[in-house]
């Protein structure tokens, strides 16, 4: 079975309807990754970030001669060495997305969605480990405690 765009923002747009997140981001890499988020609304609170435009092939990164294959891709690696040099509850997506660019060179990474969420701390999506204990934010309410039609974060 396969995931088509269609079947993929159908699913995207039921779950902001029934208002089952407050912010969404979703990272993708593949070939052709940005194929799949053509359509996505930009009113619906939901950014995405791909390796690649919708007609365009992605790159591997760190091949290794003894197996003859690529161990990782260049936009993951990106988006790994960024996440782990960086405060999360100082950088903001924003911010992560022209240092991948930058640092990705030949693939061609995207964004789509709603740019309005640029400004968005990484700490609201991302988790608090590359935070020292003292400096991290209270930790979040369970999902059962926020109001359904909350924006919530524990630091936004």
């Amino acid at each position: 079975m396969k995931l088509t765009e269609k079947d993929f923002m159908d699913a995207i747009k039921k779950m902001a309807e029934r208002k089952q997140f407050g912010k969404m981001v979703i990272y993708l890499t593949a070939c052709h990754s940005g194929s799949m988020f053509k359509s996505l609304p930009n009113n619906i609170k939901v950014y995405a970030v791909t390796s690649a435009a919708p007609d365009a092939v992605c790159y591997g990164s760190n091949f290794d001669k003894k197996r003859n294959v690529y161990l990782s891709d260049e936009f993951s690696e990106s988006w790994m060495k960024h996440c782990n040099s960086v405060n999360l509850s100082e950088t903001t997506l924003e911010a992560q997305f022209r240092d991948m660019k930058e640092h990705t060179k030949s693939s061609k990474i995207q964004q789509y969605g709603d740019l309005t969420l640029l400004q968005e701390k990484l700490i609201c999506f991302q988790g608090t480990s590359s935070l020292p204990p003292a400096a991290r934010p209270p930790a979040a309410r369970p999902p059962a405690a926020r109001p359904p039609d909350s924006n919530w974060c524990s630091i936004c």
